[in-house]
């Protein structure tokens, strides 16, 4: 299966600012409690912010349609 790209420029920057995020929220998260679920947040930062980098979306590649 050949992926290609299915997002504009706003969706990019958009994922890149959420991926962000959920990054920056798992680690702040670790940080203060040492416990808990932070590694979710952190995981789907990152592979938010690989879609940015390659442009493509996971959910819009299983044929839904999303306003960015």
């Amino acid at each position: 299966m050949k992926i290609q790209c299915n997002l504009d420029r706003r969706g990019r920057w958009l994922r890149v600012l959420l991926g962000a995020i959920c990054v920056i929220g798992g680690v702040t998260a670790v940080r203060l409690t040492g416990q808990g679920l932070w590694y979710i947040s952190s995981v789907i930062g990152v592979l938010i912010l690989i879609e940015a980098l390659i442009g493509w979306c996971l959910i819009r590649g299983l044929g839904f349609r999303t306003p960015f």
